[in-house]
């Protein structure tokens, strides 16, 4: 944990940039239909890729060169996200956010240990809506560049919401959506996001963040409503 790790032929042991980096970026020439990349992989999930002030977080990253000269002197920097507790070099401590999943239930519950045989269908279309709210690794990446997770703030964060609305999707999960919905509407939920949308531009999986937000606050405002209507 903690390291990179060059991916392309003719990167050596130099080009291994430690935690808390801070130096002149470094590039090989790749393979001749990939020329002038730099391919680098990020041991461990929870770290943070800063260059030229744009900040990002993934466990692969491309660098591009050839394009700018400027732009290739400039420094990189690699931190461990600052929202979440460090364990050690570039690990951090995400249970913040598992304990998140936990209380919105993010998972579908079965019942008994017996064969239940084949699952309920899911409908194509529904299946096309669900699959990127799939991909989600947990990385914590929409927590890093969210303004609202802070230490004065216990927002759950796009990608708890995200995984609420995966699950109300699914026709077993569903049955439980109430309480996930429930679990949304309290101290740190839905109510507390400002709509910045840095979430959805900072997600590695490209995972449509903003409109699971939509939804999920969509959903919550319906369940209060019809709580106050029917007492």
């Amino acid at each position: 944990m903690g390291g990179v790790c060059a991916a392309v032929a003719g990167v050596d042991e130099r080009n291994h940039l430690p935690a808390g980096y801070c130096g002149e970026s470094r590039y090989a020439r790749g393979p001749a239909d990939d020329s002038g990349i730099l391919r680098f992989q990020l041991f461990g999930r929870s770290v943070r890729f800063v260059r030229h002030a744009d900040q990002r977080q993934s466990t692969h990253g491309v660098l591009r060169a050839g394009r700018s000269t400027a732009a290739a002197d400039k420094p990189i920097c690699i931190e461990p996200l600052s929202k979440f507790p460090v364990v050690r070099d570039l690990t951090v401590d995400r249970q913040f956010m598992f304990e998140s999943l936990k209380r919105v239930k993010a998972w579908i519950p079965i019942d008994g240990t017996y064969n239940l045989g084949e699952g309920p269908r899911i409908a194509p279309e529904v299946q096309e809506k669900a699959y990127p709210l799939s991909r989600c690794i947990s990385c914590g990446n929409c927590l890093e560049v969210c303004p609202q997770v802070n230490e004065h703030n216990n927002f759950m964060g796009a990608a708890i919401f995200s995984q609420v609305r995966l699950f109300n999707m699914h026709p077993t999960g569903a049955m439980h959506a109430k309480e996930r919905i429930q679990a949304v509407m309290g101290h740190g939920g839905i109510e507390d996001c400002a709509n910045a949308q840095n979430c959805v531009k900072a997600c590695p999986k490209e995972i449509p963040l903003t409109e699971s937000l939509a939804e999920i606050n969509r959903q919550a405002w319906k369940q209060a409503l019809f709580g106050w209507l029917v007492g």
